[in-house]
């Protein structure tokens, strides 16, 4: 998150039907294709927006994580289309298991 101005406003997604959260950094018109994406391949993805927070305030949240899944889609000419953030363990509870 460092590489982002403190001030930046991101978008919280309340995901995998409300067991974590995704961070939108880029490419919010995009998110329904990122969605669309995931359900293809089986996983409950259902976002529900939690607001715009400053990157400031995200700082905390993150160091709560060991792991933190980046991704990105790019278009065909290599222009970022999407990018995200997401906690490993969000990614682990999808698949019906916990870390706990």
């Amino acid at each position: 998150m460092e590489f982002l101005p403190s001030e930046q406003k991101i978008d919280v997604f309340e995901i995998f039907r409300g067991s974590s959260q995704m961070v939108v950094l880029s490419g919010l018109k995009t998110l329904p294709a990122y969605e669309k994406a995931w359900q293809e391949t089986a996983l409950p993805f259902h976002s529900n927006s939690l607001g715009s927070f400053p990157v400031a305030e995200l700082s905390e949240f993150f160091g709560n994580y060991e792991i933190i899944l980046e991704q990105k889609i790019f278009s065909a000419d290599n222009q970022l289309l999407f990018h995200a953030l997401l906690p490993y363990q969000a990614i682990y509870i999808a698949s019906g298991e916990s870390l706990a």
